[in-house]
């Protein structure tokens, strides 16, 4: 042993000589294995988009290398570079390989082009939802996020930042709020989408951790102004902080829940504007309240960029049956259409579909959902309508409500005890009705017609390589080309 390792060492010494004489360049030495190739590509691309890779090693590009991609081979030209254009959609390995050199992997998400009628096309996200559906968002067309800035008010009108506790809303300071926002909005932006951020100011009473589902106190005298310098105070923070995640539509209304809140939020634009260089939104509920009277808000509309009426709609006596309620759908929407026309504001379609329910109008519930067999079929319907009556006006994009599927029992929003009745395990028929309106059709049978013969491929070179015979290699041969 001890004269082998001399024998080592003497071996060792001579190849140090003749590397440093010159004999032997270093590099010779040390490509004991091969070069390793790498492969970069874009994260996300559309279908029909020219795909572009770039393959090097050690920074330098090589040329020759065969690229595999979603079931298409192409040689990288003198600058390493390589194309494809895929008509299909999915997620697909790009594998680079050459004599000589290791192999080198990229992904790619290759999503359909989104209806150019809706250039703006957001799904609502949740804090426990983010990193479970948004795959199935972007396929659904999907090119926004829509995040929620929760704040809970007391019945003495004081407002806390908030997040989604264990069982219920739970009140934080701005630090732990502006940091579960910041997180939600880059988890959707490692998605490719661009964030529309709204302020929602929900009754301690009713959402909070500790809820005694008691109706929170009218905010009058000392409780109302309270209320009122705290929200002016929060919309100005919320707009500081979307200023920093560059937020690209924002709705920072914390006075929501006073009855001139867009007048208070009209007088803070100016300020906001300050601070704030993306897009301002004002946007007004549809809920039971406002669909009895159908008074539309009187604002100063040329003082913002996007018009967000939010279709959480409230089934009342009025709109009690499937075609009062699209009647309401067309009356909205001709409404928010004229507005745009006189003053030149962008229309973002919001909360498509959200029903909520209250106890005291639980017989007009039951009569509009006996025309259907179940919740999700209501709800399908509500989405479909909503969006067929946008897509034929000049509406810039479309907001949809949280489309859960196969991970939740849901059931309609309000605060009745009777919406666990109609629970459903939610499929994807409304996210695929959704998918429907927002995206361009792509190839679904060119990507199967390339799997099948992938697979004909892999087994006739199995064939070969385990076959004995000549003629039976040089017959599959053929059939391969």
């Amino acid at each position: 042993m001890k004269k082998l390792i001399e024998s080592n060492k003497f071996l060792l010494v001579i190849s140090l000589l003749i590397v440093i004489a010159g004999i032997v360049h270093p590099v010779a030495i040390v490509r004991a294995y091969p070069k390793s190739l790498e492969i970069r590509g874009p994260l996300f691309a559309e279908v029909g988009e020219n795909i572009v890779f770039t393959v090097t090693s050690e920074d330098l590009p090589v040329k020759g290398v065969t690229v595999s991609f979603a079931g298409y081979r192409n040689i990288t030209d003198e600058g390493g570079l390589v194309s494809f254009r895929i008509n299909f959609t999915g997620v697909f390995k790009a594998i680079a390989s050459k004599s000589g050199y290791e192999d080198s992997v990229a992904l790619v998400l290759v999503l359909p082009k989104g209806n150019d009628k809706f250039k703006i096309r957001a799904f609502r996200l949740h804090e426990e939802q983010v990193g479970t559906t948004i795959f199935s968002y972007r396929l659904a067309g999907a090119n926004f996020a829509s995040i929620k800035a929760y704040y809970l008010r007391d019945d003495y009108g004081n407002i806390y930042p908030a997040i989604m506790g264990e069982r219920g809303f739970i009140r934080v300071p701005h630090e732990v709020q502006h940091e579960s926002l910041s997180w939600a909005i880059s988890v959707a932006r490692d998605w490719g989408l661009e964030v529309y951020l709204i302020a929602e100011v929900l009754p301690e009473s009713l959402f909070g951790e500790n809820a005694t589902f008691s109706p929170p106190l009218e905010l009058t005298g000392e409780r109302m102004l309270n209320y009122l310098k705290q929200s002016i105070n929060e919309t100005l923070i919320l707009a500081r902080f979307a200023e920093e995640q560059d937020v690209a539509i924002l709705d920072a209304n914390v006075a929501c829940e006073l009855k001139d809140s867009y007048k208070i939020y009209e007088s803070l634009v100016p300020e906001i504007r300050r601070f704030y260089s993306g897009e301002l939104a004002i946007g007004w509920d549809l809920g039971h309240r406002f669909v009895r009277n159908l008074k539309f808000p009187d604002i100063n509309y040329s003082k913002f960029d996007v018009l967000t009426p939010r279709f959480n709609i409230g089934l009342i006596a009025e709109f009690n049956t499937p075609s009062k309620l699209k009647r309401l759908i067309v009356d909205v929407l001709d409404y928010v259409q004229e507005v745009k026309r006189k003053y030149g504001i962008k229309v973002l379609v919001t909360w498509i579909a959200s029903l909520e329910l209250y106890e005291e109008h639980e017989a007009d519930y039951r009569i509009f959902f006996s025309n259907f067999k179940g919740y999700e079929e209501a709800k399908t319907w509500l989405i479909r309508e909503i969006l067929e009556e946008a897509a034929k006006r000049d509406v810039d994009g479309v907001e949809v409500y949280t489309q859960w599927f196969y991970e939740r029992a849901i059931a309609p929003h309000g605060i009745w005890e009777g919406t666990a009745e109609l629970a459903t395990w939610q499929s994807k028929r409304p996210l695929n009705t959704v998918a429907a309106y927002l995206v361009n059709p792509w190839n679904a049978e060119e990507r199967r017609t390339l799997r099948i013969l992938e697979h004909s491929r892999l087994a006739s070179i199995n064939v070969i390589v385990k076959s004995e015979s000549p003629l039976v290699k040089e017959w599959v041969s053929g059939k391969i080309e």
